[in-house]
């Protein structure tokens, strides 16, 4: 609770910062870019967010002919990078790399220093991944059987996620309210301590992103039950979606986008969009997304992917303030 009140006392102080920065009006620069852009992601280096924002920012850099540099602010679920961004001056050179936790999840979670939809503004959507749900070699399968060994003996299974209110946690909880499966769930400190007690057989399930456990997968040392998704990823060929074994309104997957401050100018917004739409046919982009087991979201417009938040939320929020989860 303490470390909570911190990062609210935290997020209000950059939020005066914020008002003191909208009394004064912010015009388009002339010929913008002409200085480095700084894109924030709001967790640490080396996973898959930050690799991504990483290619993004590379490519972007090559059509906006200035560099556009990561800079990483972890903290608090992505609330800490979240709030610097809601904070900047609204001038198209403070940009946030923004996941479905940050812009979605969190909304549900915390009782924010900032407003997501008056105080940031959607500039274009990048990518999503699909989420699997990976299970231990003494887990019934296919899914059908898990499903009917769950509903024979309830509270039996036990699932595992990075913490309470991760989108691990989240989505794995909605997996078991569509399905009607009574399953405990059990947090760790981060995702990849669940996998070597998956393997060991002491949690039976767990819900994360393709890349963090296919190659145990493809080793025999775990199993996936099924891909989120609408068809199966290129990834993981042999794996079935949700959808393909009956379980049609569950289609678990994070995302990502670039946002920026409110009443960025209209004319910024556009090359920033029109820069990001580019960036993502990139071959180096291409490559990253590939190795992540993802998919391209864009070509969007900055109206698209706020809408597409707006529908995340509409789904998410109330799921997760009904279920009462709550962070670590």
């Amino acid at each position: 609770m303490k470390k909570l009140l911190c990062v609210v006392r935290h997020c209000l102080n950059l939020l005066l910062v914020a008002t003191a920065c909208a009394a004064v009006p912010v015009h388009a620069e002339q010929g913008f870019p002409t200085r480095p852009i700084t894109l924030v992601v709001a967790y640490g280096a080396g996973g898959t967010t930050d690799i991504m924002a990483r290619a993004l920012a590379q490519s972007m850099s090559t059509v906006l002919g200035q560099p556009v540099v990561v800079e990483n602010k972890s903290g608090a679920g992505g609330v800490i990078g979240t709030s610097f961004v809601a904070a900047a001056r609204p001038d198209g050179y403070t940009l946030g790399f923004g996941t479905s936790s940050q812009l979605v999840m969190n909304a549900g979670i915390y009782k924010l220093g900032f407003d997501v939809d008056k105080d940031l503004q959607m500039v274009g959507l990048v990518a999503k991944f699909p989420l699997v749900l990976y299970a231990s070699n003494s887990v019934p399968h296919p899914l059908s059987k898990f499903v009917k060994a769950a509903f024979a003996e309830p509270g039996r299974f036990k699932y595992g996620s990075g913490g309470n209110g991760q989108i691990g946690h989240i989505s794995a909880a909605m997996f078991m309210k569509q399905t009607g499966i009574d399953a405990m769930h059990v947090p760790y400190r981060a995702a990849a301590q669940v996998l070597p007690d998956i393997m060991a057989g002491r949690i039976d399930l767990f819900m994360d992103t393709l890349v963090s456990g296919s190659a145990l997968a493809k080793e025999g040392k775990l199993r996936i039950l099924a891909v989120g998704g609408n068809k199966r990823n290129v990834s993981a060929p042999d794996v079935p979606t949700f959808r393909e074994q009956g379980i049609t309104t569950f289609d678990p997957y994070s995302w990502t986008s670039v946002f920026a401050p409110a009443t960025l100018p209209p004319d910024v917004v556009v090359k920033l969009n029109h820069a990001i739409n580019v960036a993502v046919k990139s071959d180096l982009f291409k490559q990253k997304i590939q190795q992540q087991g993802g998919e391209a979201l864009a070509p969007s417009t900055p109206a698209a992917a706020t809408a597409f938040a707006d529908r995340e939320r509409s789904t998410w929020v109330p799921f997760i303030r009904a279920s009462g989860i709550k962070s670590d």
